[in-house]
């Protein structure tokens, strides 16, 4: 009789990311494979070959056979992100929706996911969370919603102090920090008078004091 195996989604079967992974097992290394660009605990790098760049891990391992001299980035191992698609901005409130994903393996259920909206003064860099609402795709991602009462922003932006949007995105056990990015069709609404939802030149979502932002348009 044949069995069949169906394997999880996941899972990436390549013989030269198992042996890499049995060498950072066998050595304790609590590592994981992602595109990322930093190297704090959990991450890897990526060179721009689009190989994980194991540098890191040579002279002190480099007699050791499990540690591969190269494995390319598989297509389906996205880096993370954190998306807005619309945005709202009124007098009573902040409305946000989008998507958020860590590269590593996705959440398998929503007791494994979760995305908190975080505000930061860009001045005193003071945070204040709320927790969105969270649907999961099977690309990877997390949708998300949240409504944000104005209040949690009003005394920052009567200062004039610009506040940044950012996302935590967790994924099971993980937990990653991400700025909010605008995607590219993102609708943005302002109807408020106190501040307006804004763009940066990176890409990246503020929102600016109205006072600021009259300052910008003259």
């Amino acid at each position: 009789m044949k069995v069949s195996v169906i394997l999880p989604v996941y899972y990436v079967p390549e013989p030269e990311l198992v042996r890499a992974r049995y060498f950072f097992l066998r050595n304790g290394m609590p590592f994981e494979f992602a595109a990322t660009a930093s190297v704090s605990r959990g991450y890897l790098p990526v060179m721009p070959d689009g190989c994980f760049d194991f540098r890191a891990f040579k002279g002190k391992h480099d007699f050791d056979h499990l540690l591969p001299d190269a494995v390319r980035v598989p297509p389906g191992l996205q880096p993370e992100k954190a998306e807005l698609l619309a945005g709202d901005l009124c007098n009573r409130a902040l409305s946000l929706k989008g998507f958020g994903q860590i590269g590593y393996l996705p959440p398998r259920s929503k007791q494994e996911a979760g995305i908190t909206v975080i505000l930061q003064n860009r001045t005193t860099k003071e945070e204040r969370r709320i927790p969105a609402v969270i649907r999961l795709l099977p690309q990877r991602r997390m949708r998300f919603v949240a409504a944000v009462d104005i209040a949690l922003l009003a005394d920052w932006l009567a200062l004039q102090q610009t506040v940044d949007l950012f996302l935590e995105v967790k994924a099971g056990t993980l937990l990653k920090k991400l700025r909010l990015h605008a995607d590219p069709h993102a609708k943005l609404g302002n109807y408020g008078r106190c501040g307006e939802l804004s763009v940066t030149k990176y890409g990246n979502i503020s929102i600016i004091p109205a006072a600021a932002e009259q300052r910008k348009r003259a």
